[in-house]
């Protein structure tokens, strides 16, 4: 197709991964700008209920796009391709912002949808879903097509094979040591329970609130091993540096940690 238009003419609709939706205007008014010339919105709005219980999806078509959850946007791309009877559908990881229920309820109306002859395109890495989903799939992999298989047919394992094009790593952990060496130790109030820890932290954030930035803060990270990622520990440092700043814990130190580099 040369563009959405043309797409639509052919009887192709596709909901994206990112929704294109006007948040300042009302469900119907969106449906409306993807229709050619100018439908009364009444009518339209109609069509949009009636197409919203036949598939289960509800849906008020006078409501501001901006006052609806993220389940409820998709419902809104959906039914906009439903409303020009495609033949077929493309859902691009259509799943990657919605709750497990709201997913069980999207794979009722696709399977509804292909059940009524429209056949479906899914994108999606989540192999579970392809599994549960597809009759046959195409793996991409560098923007090159790399495989087909039958994804009944299949493991997990053996596709992400195909994904990626070899063995998946294997992962090896090696046993935790105990007590091991502080390497950064933020304590202006050391020897307290965990529930003064908690108690403090609660006084801490309400002051935050009441912009009172005097409640002690009190927090103790000990690491046998550092992560070479460092995720927790850059966690914890931004935040104590946070309540340094406002003045309510004074950094102790910061010494090298492991992986001889410097966090």
């Amino acid at each position: 197709p040369a563009n959405p238009a043309h797409a639509r003419t052919l009887g192709i609709g596709m909901v994206f991964q990112h929704f294109s939706l006007f948040e300042t205007l009302t469900v119907v008014e969106n449906v409306a700008l993807a229709l050619p010339g100018a439908p009364d919105l009444g009518y339209l709005a109609r069509r949009i209920e009636k197409v919203a219980e036949k598939y289960g999806l509800p849906a008020d078509a006078r409501r501001l796009v901006h006052a609806l959850s993220v389940g409820e946007r998709q419902r809104v791309e959906i039914i906009r391709c439903l409303l020009q009877n495609p033949k077929l559908l493309i859902m691009d990881e259509p799943t990657s912002v919605l709750t497990p229920q709201a997913v069980r309820k999207l794979f009722e109306t696709l399977r509804q949808l292909a059940a009524e002859g429209c056949s479906i395109l899914y994108i999606s890495h989540k192999l579970d879903e392809i599994q549960e989903l597809c009759h046959t799939a195409t793996v991409l992999r560098g923007g090159k097509v790399t495989g087909h298989c039958v994804p009944s047919q299949e493991t997990p394992k053996s596709m992400a094979r195909l994904m990626i094009g070899k063995d998946l790593p294997v992962c090896e952990h090696s046993q935790a040591k105990e007590g091991g060496e502080v390497r950064l130790r933020l304590a202006p109030f050391a020897g307290l329970t965990a529930r003064d820890l908690q108690q403090w932290q609660e006084l801490g954030d309400a002051a935050e609130t009441q912009s009172a930035f005097a409640q002690p803060w009190f927090m103790q990270h000990s690491l046998a091993h550092c992560d070479p990622g460092g995720t927790d520990l850059l966690a914890i440092v931004e935040e104590a540096a946070t309540r340094a700043w406002l003045g309510m814990l004074p950094l102790v130190r910061a010494g090298r940690l492991g992986h001889g580099g410097t966090r």
